[in-house]
């Protein structure tokens, strides 16, 4: 079922509460609207409910995952088609959305341990999934802004901090793509949710966060199952032809991974 037109949530909600057969449902456009009074809203159970596609902003968000009782093996995407607003990137109102958000994967991951992980960090975005080719569905929570400006590092700090809660002890394959302007020590406790993990795929685009990575997995106790990180090249990194401190990089840790007994391959990959 689609819902593309900004009704009252009230009017949703008492929709959707005669449909317990409900398999799948996207909404998309919808805001809380006027006569809307979240306190009072109806809760609504869709027990049938495979899969949830939000595409709305930060409130209505909140408002819908707080008001819609689904099981634990439902799917969710969150994806803001309209992108974060200035206002909607504000501690008051982000740090709520990260957290209702987390709160779904918490239960999702229960029933649906992943065993691969996404994060992406970039100029604007933040992004956390356990999807990958072969799962057309699970869950996915994106965060862009609208203003072309990147995230106040408070923003990051609830992003890092909030998906460090889970624990991952099945995902065997993690996906690092973090800027630069990352600290390290924001992102040095999600790492450690991740006892499992044999393999991280890491885009580089700045070998600076490589480094850091590096002076994490020699300094700290994460990732001790991690055999193998797989360098895919971005806009700065050439694998071909890499500079030479990214190979002095490589190197370093090379001979650092056979002094601190830990056998971890470094591979240079094209994709």
């Amino acid at each position: 079922m689609y819902i593309g037109h900004s009704f009252p949530l009230s009017d949703i909600l008492d929709a959707l509460s005669t449909m317990n057969s409900l398999e799948f449902l996207e909404i998309r456009n919808v805001e809380v609207h006027q006569d809307d009074d979240i306190q009072h809203l109806r809760r609504t159970k869709l027990p049938g409910l495979r899969e949830l596609q939000l595409g709305v902003d930060a409130i209505t968000c909140v408002a819908l995952l707080d008001h819609l009782k689904t099981p634990p093996t439902c799917a969710l995407t969150y994806n803001a088609p309209n992108l974060l607003t200035t206002a909607e990137v504000a501690e008051d109102v982000f740090t709520p959305l990260v957290s209702m958000l987390v709160k779904f994967a918490r239960r999702y991951f229960k029933s649906h341990p992943p065993t691969n992980v996404v994060v992406h960090r970039a100029h604007g975005m933040l992004c956390f999934s356990d999807m990958n080719h072969r799962v057309t569905s699970g869950f996915l929570a994106l965060f862009r802004r609208s203003d072309q400006l990147d995230f106040l590092m408070d923003a990051v700090k609830t992003f890092f901090s909030q998906f460090s809660l889970p624990r991952f002890p099945k995902t065997t394959r993690l996906w690092l793509e973090l800027s630069a302007e990352t600290p390290s020590h924001l992102w040095r406790p999600f790492l450690e949710r991740f006892p499992s993990a044999q393999v991280m795929l890491m885009s580089i685009r700045d070998i600076g966060y490589f480094k850091a990575v590096v002076e994490i997995l020699l300094q700290t106790a994460v990732l001790l199952s991690l055999k193998i990180i797989k360098l895919r090249p971005g806009e700065q990194f050439d694998p071909i032809h890499p500079k030479a401190h990214e190979l002095e990089v490589i190197a370093i840790f090379e001979v650092m991974r056979m002094l601190s007994g830990r056998p971890v391959q470094v591979m240079r990959v094209n994709q």
